[in-house]
């Protein structure tokens, strides 16, 4: 129950500062006694059913968004949370930019050791790939062309189309997939 007074007390906060109430005129808008309010926003209360839909409504939110975890638009991703798949005997690491999925947009950072040649899976149909070298070179084979990226270098293709990727250079190559189907 401790966690549910913490997230009410931040929630509340929160909600009243973005509203630019005061407590007193939450607390009016609510129909509950100020000190309802500052003792809720203490975490130190327990209040009613009543009270609680009441200063829910005032603040147009529902009750389960008083007492659910706080947002927060910042969101702090370490290193070994992040999905990666290596592949060809660790030849090939694809790491998600974007951890959580998103319908029709996808960002890898691509890692692709010296010499190796990764064949790239054809996206669904109306989409477009942008590819842009970070690091080393690295030769995109497509539609029967092939582009010679260098660090900077950015080239967009459809994404449905097969295609390869090539690090021409001596050391490790990176760069970054960014696959945008159309609607």
């Amino acid at each position: 129950m401790l966690e549910a007074s913490e997230n009410l007390s931040r929630n509340i906060k929160r909600l009243r500062d973005m509203s630019k109430l005061t407590q007193t005129q939450l607390a009016k808008q609510a129909s509950v006694p100020r000190t309802s309010i500052s003792h809720m926003e203490s975490g130190q209360s327990n209040p009613s059913l009543n009270n609680l839909f009441a200063v829910a409504k005032a603040l147009r939110v529902t009750v389960d968004e008083l007492l659910s975890p706080p947002y927060n638009p910042v969101q702090y991703i370490p290193k070994s949370k992040v999905p990666r798949v290596e592949q060809a005997a660790g030849n090939v690491e694809i790491s998600k930019i974007v951890p959580e999925p998103i319908q029709g947009f996808e960002i890898d950072r691509v890692l692709v050791q010296p010499g190796y040649r990764m064949k790239g899976s054809p996206h669904m149909k109306g989409t477009k790939e942008y590819l842009c070298s970070i690091k080393g070179g690295i030769h995109l084979y497509t539609e029967g062309e092939v582009f010679k990226l260098k660090a900077g270098d950015v080239v967009v293709f459809p994404g449905d189309q097969a295609h390869s990727y090539y690090n021409s250079g001596k050391s490790q190559a990176e760069f970054v997939s960014v696959v945008i189907r159309s609607v």
